[in-house]
């Protein structure tokens, strides 16, 4: 009687905890917290988790191996970080956002200090979403274009952002806060929340030490540049330099011959050596959150806005083409130690999954119009739900990957002042067989086979509005905000 009893009782336990989830509350054995940690302009396949061999991030590589998921084909939702970020916060595609008025371009005064534009507080953000189940949310960003005058702050409990860390700079500096300083800021945040025991929370992480120009410190350069090097004319505090003094972003007709490849070399050395110093920032957040007891009721996610070119297509940077070396991002998934087994991931995902997959996490449901992004993936299940991952791009790009094909659709390319290795139309490329995406195959001999191929990707993805075509957010920016894009290294003129 006592185990027919016993029996009833666990059929009811297993039957409540199966309806949970359906109705999608975080069954009670779940980690209680996630961090999303961003690093600006990390291409994945310089990491050795995807391939790459010189050693640029042992920690991750360490974490990734013992307790998470490894996405093999992860793509940002955008090569630019205003469009990637405000996706990752609404789960909605940047045209949409841009067509229906709810991210507009933001101007300033001198100094990145934002007067208007950005996320609109008509859209509603993960954060707020969360906090409407007991979710508090909170944010670091170094990135001086996710800031709390920028809109990214809307619904996060604090958000501390660059224009906090801004008056300790030296007066015209560029706006870089490296890792370090970036942890002093988390570690104080993360003490305050174990102190205080709240019940879940979300803490959004946005560090710039892989963005250009490549802020290497010396110790972390001799791990990967060639001692001999001696073109300093050419690459110089991190960056590539042209004739005239100033970075050179576009191998124009009229740079022919001045940029040599130990001088890409070099460069890409410094890009390495920050990778470095971000893995090691990564190594003393997980020691941190192991000495607090914070890492067994945690999920971290480890990924990127977008990747960047080292002049692959005749440009260095980021928010030209959207192709693999601007989208191809690293996505990890850390579950607290011991609770998963490792394992990597080879369908195609796409950042705007973090959207969907913590509010999956948390039952807070979703609020996305089923026309906008419907078919998404549960990055803490590996669960694709669907079969073409969709991303966007510069100049109306739209693009379709299904693992192996990836159709790029250029709609404004005339737009865009710099003269692109490309011409709008739609461009179908084989990745299993042609991985820098060289061959468009709907020029070649089959390409009634390459069309048959592109109708497949469109049928299975989103269905959008033919107008919902973003103008590129470089181009557009006029005054002050285009003399803050030049800082950074986005435009040249």
């Amino acid at each position: 009687m006592r185990l027919a009893l016993l029996l009833i009782v666990l059929a009811a336990v297993a039957s409540a905890v199966d309806s949970r989830r359906e109705a999608g509350v975080r069954p009670p054995d779940a980690p209680r917290n996630v961090i999303v940690v961003v690093s600006d302009s990390l291409r994945a396949n310089h990491l050795e988790l995807y391939g790459y061999d010189k050693g640029t991030a042992p920690a991750i590589t360490e974490l990734a191996r013992t307790s998470g998921i490894i996405y093999d084909r992860a793509f940002s939702h955008y090569s630019f970080t205003w469009p990637s970020i405000s996706n990752l916060f609404t789960g909605l595609p940047y045209s949409t956002l841009v067509a229906d008025g709810l991210f507009t371009n933001p101007t300033d005064q001198p100094g990145f200090q934002w007067r208007s534009g950005g996320l609109r507080d008509r859209v509603s953000t993960l954060a707020e979403i969360l906090d409407g189940v007991g979710v508090s949310s909170f944010g670091i960003s170094a990135s001086p274009y996710v800031t709390r005058s920028t809109g990214f702050a809307q619904g996060f409990e604090s958000f501390h952002d660059w224009e906090d860390w801004r008056p300790s700079l030296p007066e015209g500096s560029q706006p870089y806060i490296p890792a370090e300083k970036l942890n002093e800021v988390a570690f104080e945040l993360l003490d305050e929340l174990r102190r205080t025991k709240r019940p879940s929370w979300f803490v959004y992480l946005h560090y710039m030490d892989t963005h250009m120009a490549y802020h290497a410190t010396e110790a972390d350069l001799a791990r990967f540049a060639d001692p001999t090097y001696s073109g300093d004319s050419r690459v110089r505090d991190g960056a590539a330099i042209g004739p005239d003094g100033a970075w050179l972003k576009w191998l124009t007709p009229e740079h022919d011959g001045w940029l040599h490849p130990d001088d890409i070399d070099y460069l890409v050395a410094h890009y390495d050596a920050q990778i470095h110093r971000f893995d090691r920032a990564m190594a003393n957040l997980f020691a941190y959150l192991e000495r607090s007891g914070l890492r067994d009721d945690t999920i971290v996610i480890i990924t990127a806005d977008h990747g960047e070119s080292f002049y692959e297509r005749g440009f260095w940077g980021h928010g030209f083409l959207s192709r693999d070396e601007e989208q191809h991002v690293p996505l990890l998934v850390l579950f607290p130690p011991g609770s998963r087994e490792p394992k990597r991931v080879a369908f195609p995902i796409t950042t705007t999954d973090i959207f969907h997959s913590i509010l999956t996490h948390y039952g807070a449901g979703d609020s996305t119009p089923a026309d906008a992004l419907p078919q998404v993936a549960d990055l803490f299940q590996a669960t694709p739900r669907r079969a073409v991952a969709y991303s966007e791009g510069p100049g109306g790009t739209r693009i379709y990957r299904d693992g192996r094909f990836s159709l790029y659709q250029h709609r404004a390319l005339e737009s865009r002042k710099y003269p692109l290795p490309t011409q709008n139309g739609d461009f179908l490329f084989d990745v299993s067989d042609d991985a820098q995406e060289r061959h468009d195959l709907l020029a070649g001999s089959r390409s009634q086979t390459a069309a048959a191929h592109r109708d497949g990707l469109l049928a299975q993805g989103p269905t959008l509005a033919d107008e919902a075509v973003s103008r590129d957010p470089m181009l557009s920016a006029r005054g002050k905000l285009r003399e803050s894009l030049r800082a950074l290294g986005y435009v040249s003129d």
